[in-house]
């Protein structure tokens, strides 16, 4: 006979509802702390400064952040 289907006895039953019962105390005391834990939305009225684009020149530094001169790379004369 496959051991597959062999019937739960009474002790494992009461096994696996007592750890159910584990899971969900355990899952609510998580969820209790991570509630508490939350930020509140932003509102969606909130605005953000954007700063006007610079123009690059030819000797600036180069926007990437390398350090290098803007011309080495992206000035074609």
């Amino acid at each position: 006979m496959n051991d597959l289907f062999v019937p739960l006895t009474d002790a494992e039953l009461k096994e696996i509802r007592q750890r159910q019962a584990e899971i969900e105390s355990a899952t609510r005391a998580i969820h209790v702390y991570w509630l508490a834990r939350r930020t509140p939305p932003a509102s969606q009225s909130t605005t953000y400064y954007v700063p006007p684009k610079r123009k690059v020149g030819g000797h600036d530094p180069c926007p990437c952040g390398s350090g290098e001169e803007y011309t080495k790379y992206f000035v074609t004369y």
